[in-house]
């Protein structure tokens, strides 16, 4: 029992916080198994990475700001024009991030712009990729707040960093010249 506490410690130590948690089940599995030592270690590192890609996915969400979680599966195709559910799909893989792409979505409210934007947005944080979502009046009173607020100064700069920016209600919220003139340079 020593070398499974001593274990459970060199886990924590080394922040292995996949395996530790899933220490208990991977030895009773490779000992009902009699695994090889390497494939133990394949299953160790394995589990370590797969909770270590979810855990990443699971902060990037909550720092991408989406207000809500949509996915394409729920896209109402039926009711828009311009872009069909094959279309859609192929853009899930979000090779048009990698080519500096651009998607635009335009239309009258209620159609389901902000859905289809938050879907693409979601599929490239599960792809790894940074993602920012932001209306466009939260933007502008950021970019307005920049210079005296370091909240502000810090959510522009990872915006600016991001590899995927979002930017809902363009065109139905009023904005200023001089807020223009902030968004645009």
């Amino acid at each position: 029992m020593k070398a499974y506490e001593e274990t459970l410690s060199f886990l924590s130590t080394l922040n292995l916080k996949g395996i530790a948690g899933s220490l208990d089940e991977i030895v009773h599995d490779a000992e009902v198994r009699k695994t090889s030592y390497i494939t133990f270690l394949n299953t160790l590192f394995t589990t370590e990475i797969s909770y270590r890609v979810k855990r990443r996915v699971e902060r990037n969400m909550v720092g991408a700001h989406f207000p809500i979680i949509k996915r394409i599966s729920n896209f109402e195709f039926g009711r828009v024009k311009g872009i069909g559910k094959s279309e859609a799909v192929n853009l899930l893989d979000c090779a048009w991030i990698d080519n500096k792409e651009n998607l635009l979505f335009f239309g009258p409210p209620g159609i389901g712009k902000t859905h289809l934007a938050i879907s693409f947005g979601v599929a490239a944080v599960e792809k790894g990729y940074s993602v920012c979502f932001e209306k466009i009046a939260n933007l502008i009173k950021l970019l307005k707040t920049a210079e005296i607020q370091r909240k502000s100064e810090y959510r522009i700069r990872k915006i600016m960093k991001s590899s995927l920016v979002v930017i809902d209600e363009i065109g139905y919220t009023p904005i200023e010249r001089r807020e223009a003139n902030l968004f645009f340079n």
